[in-house]
């Protein structure tokens, strides 16, 4: 007796009866676009993270008085070629360090007015334990006012400094996704409430709760993996368009940026649509199975 109007519910299309319907897989592609977009903060930051540790943990950098002369910088260098742990040594030139300085005093820099210091960039083995103030000590021996720069002690400060970001679009993400799961008992609650007097008779001719309930659960499934869809479509859309520019909006790094083609990207978006799609299916499921609990 109870087959056809429970064929009947189950046929029903996605989107049919209420404006709730409607509107959820709408809700779910801007929650979806606004978690996608955090995990492209996430992956952009970890890069830059990287590149910076790569980049940094294999350099120092000296910086010599203008003063000095010729034959102290060679010493200078002649001291550091000797020290176990250091790559290879070069003194900057004159074009290479006006380079340097023009995104602060422009172009052309007059480097022959200003007491701008010589400088060495030193390549370390990352590796290796170089004792720093045995070298500042040998190093300034020859010239007093040297100054050493060693990058690696702030490479480890500096995931520690940009946790908070991380942990603030950690959150964006996982409060994107608990609406996704809030849309989805919002609008099955509204189906209930506009089928209720169906349900009710279904219920009252012996249909059991699991009967009820999977077809709800399916539907909130569809509209969620919609809404996934149109969220991942605008978020490739996104980073296409932005292409360009997200290298303006990172660290000072040379990191490599992400494109629509980048794996990450899609493991991202991947892991969202999955994690929506199962939080709105078991919100409807569990929805339907409170309002069902509350029949006579």
């Amino acid at each position: 007796m109870i087959q056809l109007p429970f064929a009947s519910m189950a046929r029903l299309p996605p989107f049919a009866g209420d404006m709730a319907s409607w509107i959820a897989p709408w809700l779910v592609a801007l929650m979806v676009y606004i978690a996608g977009l955090a995990g492209i903060g996430l992956i952009l930051i970890d890069e830059t993270l990287r590149a910076s540790e790569n980049l940094l943990s294999g350099r120092l950098t000296i910086q010599v008085p203008a003063i000095a002369s010729a034959a102290r910088i060679e010493t200078i260098q002649a001291v550091l070629r000797q020290t176990s742990g250091i790559r290879s040594v070069h003194l900057l030139t004159s074009s290479e360090t006006s380079r340097l300085l023009e995104s602060w005093l422009g172009s052309p820099v007059p480097l022959e007015e200003l007491p701008v210091p010589r400088l060495i960039d030193v390549e370390i083995d990352p590796a290796s334990t170089i004792d720093m103030p045995k070298l500042a000590t040998q190093l300034g021996a020859v010239v007093p006012e040297i100054r050493l720069d060693d990058y690696r002690p702030a490479v480890g400060g500096l995931r520690t400094r940009t946790w908070a970001v991380q942990a603030l679009l950690g959150a964006v993400i996982g409060g994107a996704l608990l609406l996704v799961a809030t849309s989805a008992a919002f609008a099955t609650g509204a189906a209930f409430a506009a089928r209720r007097s169906d349900i009710e008779l279904l219920h009252l001719l012996g249909a059991d709760d699991r009967q009820i309930t999977q077809p709800y659960t399916a539907r909130s499934l569809v509209r969620a993996l919609i809404g996934c869809g149109i969220a991942a479509a605008a978020t490739l859309a996104t980073v296409a368009a932005l292409g360009g520019a997200l290298p303006l909006i990172r660290f000072a790094a040379p990191a490599g940026g992400i494109g629509p083609g980048d794996w990450r990207l899609w493991t991202v978006l991947a892991a969202i649509t999955i994690a929506a799609g199962i939080l709105a299916a078991a919100s409807a499921r569990t929805t339907m199975r409170r309002r069902l609990t509350r029949l006579p």
